[in-house]
């Protein structure tokens, strides 16, 4: 496992300094910006979004699948590897994003805590969410089909999750904190199905 792991960092090491890069802009925008900037640096984990969407692509065009499963590795190692490395990816950079936020907000008090652990939570479920679908999908079929997926989902997650993050900036009354975190649970329980899902898709498959 951690070999994979390694791996996807290494194959991923020209791309770097596009990560870092459009991570900084986005962090420079936050800076600059006349609205909540602690909300545009969520923007973050769409870099995170990328690295992984780069991963399977290079995998495919290499035929990684295909000489995978030639090495000591079982199937069902090889699937759970592509979903850790999505769920560190996501969680790391949806804690580093929200600590950087946290920590310019003390300057500008644009936004209270409950706003940007409810936005950080919604977020955090919704890319989750995204890899529910996405994840089996390039795991079984190919990357192509699954840019399909994936772009119908944040098409769908565009038109209604965003909007009502952003309501959450102005609204008067909003729920309780413990509804947003209930979020994240409900994007792992469905994740961790997937996951099982995926495995039993992929002993099946033919290599």
């Amino acid at each position: 496992m951690r070999g994979l792991l390694q791996r996807d960092w290494y194959i991923n090491r020209i791309h770097w300094w596009f990560i870092v890069a459009s991570f900084t802009l986005i962090i420079s925008i936050a800076l600059i910006s006349e609205g909540p900037f602690a909300i545009s640096l969520f923007g973050a984990p769409l870099m995170g979004l990328f690295f992984i969407v780069n991963t399977f692509a290079i995998d495919e065009k290499a035929n990684w699948q295909q000489f995978a499963n030639i090495l000591p590795i079982t199937r069902e190692l090889y699937v759970k590897s592509r979903y850790v490395m999505s769920f560190r990816i996501n969680t790391i950079t949806h804690i580093s994003t929200f600590c950087i936020a946290f920590l310019l907000n003390l300057m500008e008090k644009e936004l209270s805590l409950f706003l940007l652990i409810s936005a950080t939570s919604v977020s955090y479920g919704v890319f989750i969410f995204i890899f529910v679908f996405y994840l089996p999908v390039v795991i079984n079929k190919s990357t192509q089909f699954a840019q399909w997926i994936l772009i119908i989902v944040l098409l769908i997650i565009s038109a209604s999750v965003l909007p009502l993050l952003l309501l959450l900036i102005v609204a008067e009354t909003v729920p309780s904190i413990f509804v947003f975190l209930t979020v994240p649970v409900i994007a792992l329980l469905l994740f961790y199905i997937s996951y099982r899902i995926c495995v039993y898709k992929y002993n099946k498959k033919d290599l």
